[in-house]
């Protein structure tokens, strides 16, 4: 009933000329930037725009001029609507987080999508990246990082030698999301490690149909897994120097898909597929639930959960609509989710975790509710 209302003064207000017709025309609205406190919108069309509200020709060009505009800074991007590229995508400097909209992705056929350059760091959590050049995100930065946090990277390429991402010099972490490579004709690889790059790799599912999950290639090249499932159609891991077992961090070991523990590591493959997760695995159980939580507007709120297992994650959830929905909470990935200055129009949500542990299992808790005093 709230929010049926503030549609209603909404529209209202639009008809008076109190809000700007933009604030509404979310059909155009390609990218949003927010850095330093501001947040910038970019639409495709014809308007002259006001300085946060920029305006391009196609939705490319907005998500181009949007990508500028986070050179050198800490932004965070939000796509909100399916964009197909016509240029790389370049994170020269500064540190960029992606994110899309739910069933948002973007797509090409360029190749190197996304490169990370010198410095640039880039973060992705949510959304598609949709590929059939070459890479979907190629990093030849000597102090560049790559992290996939969430979100999914797929690569359609059926060339001999293409990669979902490929590392040539900086870092790769991934703790959650999918890297899949489903080209079928030529050998293919999920993540590639090469030359002078480094990967960490505690979370996620990487799968390639013929070809390696993960290929580890060149004397200075190194991987420490300590989490994630692999699986490739050729092998799931292949190092040129050294054996499998040396990629795992210390207290971690391989597992079949019947998560019996593989104790032959001394090869340079692996077969296809495995699950990394620690040695002596505890078993996952939530022991304590966040509950029902009622503060008055402008305090602060907190919900936490308790529970058992190896190799924890977390992920915060939140309902608006009475649990029939749940949405991820960005960021929100400990133990303990607190909101600060609470305000009314949270009133009635719902919040829940869901706890991951090292072997791919979830549970997910009970739902609290947060219940917000007006003083009026």
């Amino acid at each position: 009933m709230r929010k049926k209302l503030l549609s209603f003064f909404c529209v209202l207000a639009l008809c008076l000329g109190m809000l700007p017709v933009t604030a509404l025309a979310d059909d155009t609205l390609v990218a949003t930037v927010e850095s330093g406190g501001t947040t910038t919108y970019y639409y495709k069309g014809t308007d002259t725009g006001d300085g946060t509200h920029i305006y391009n020709d196609t939705a490319a060009a907005a998500l181009q001029a949007a990508w500028s505009a986070c050179a050198g800074k800490t932004a965070t991007l939000t796509l909100k609507q399916n964009v197909e590229l016509d240029q790389s995508l370049t994170v020269k400097s500064g540190a960029m987080t992606l994110r899309m909209d739910d069933g948002v992705a973007l797509s090409s056929s360029v190749n190197q999508s996304i490169k990370i350059t010198s410095s640039g760091s880039l973060d992705f959590r949510s959304g598609t990246i949709n590929t059939t050049g070459s890479s979907a995100i190629y990093s030849n930065g000597s102090s560049g990082k790559v992290t996939l946090s969430g979100g999914n990277v797929i690569s359609t390429n059926t060339a001999y030698g293409s990669s979902c991402i490929k590392m040539d010099y900086g870092e790769f972490h991934m703790t959650a999301g999918s890297v899949q490579m489903t080209g079928t004709n030529y050998v293919g690889y999920g993540v590639y490690i090469a030359t002078w790059s480094k990967a960490y790799i505690s979370g996620g599912e990487i799968s390639v149909t013929k070809g390696y999950a993960v290929y580890v290639k060149g004397t200075n090249a190194a991987a420490t897994l300590s989490g994630g499932t692999y699986s490739g159609g050729t092998s799931s891991i292949s190092v040129s120097n050294g054996t499998v077992g040396d990629l795992l961090a210390n207290g971690y070991a391989y597992f079949n898909s019947n998560n019996e523990k593989i104790t032959d590591t001394s090869g340079m493959t692996l077969s296809s597929p495995v699950t990394v997760h620690l040695d002596n695995q505890v078993e996952l159980e939530i022991v304590g639930h966040p509950e029902n939580c009622g503060v008055w507007v402008g305090n602060s709120a907190s919900f936490s959960v308790g529970a058992t297992g190896s190799g924890l994650t977390y992920q915060w959830q939140v309902s608006e609509d009475g649990g029939q929905s749940w949405t991820n909470i960005d960021g929100a990935t400990a133990s303990q989710y607190s909101i600060t200055d609470v305000t009314k129009d949270l009133d009635d949500n719902q919040y829940r975790c869901v706890v991951s542990d090292s072997a791919g299992n979830s549970k997910i808790s009970t739902a609290a509710t947060l219940t917000v005093y007006d003083y009026y």
